[in-house]
């Protein structure tokens, strides 16, 4: 159970940080 929440929190965590960057790449272009 702890193991699947773990890697449920990792999965987000990748994924935020993906669309984080993303953000901040875009914004510094227009910028």
């Amino acid at each position: 159970m702890i193991d699947t929440i773990q890697a449920i929190i990792s999965t987000v965590s990748e994924a935020i940080v993906s669309v984080f960057q993303a953000v901040v790449g875009s914004f510094n272009g227009a910028a």
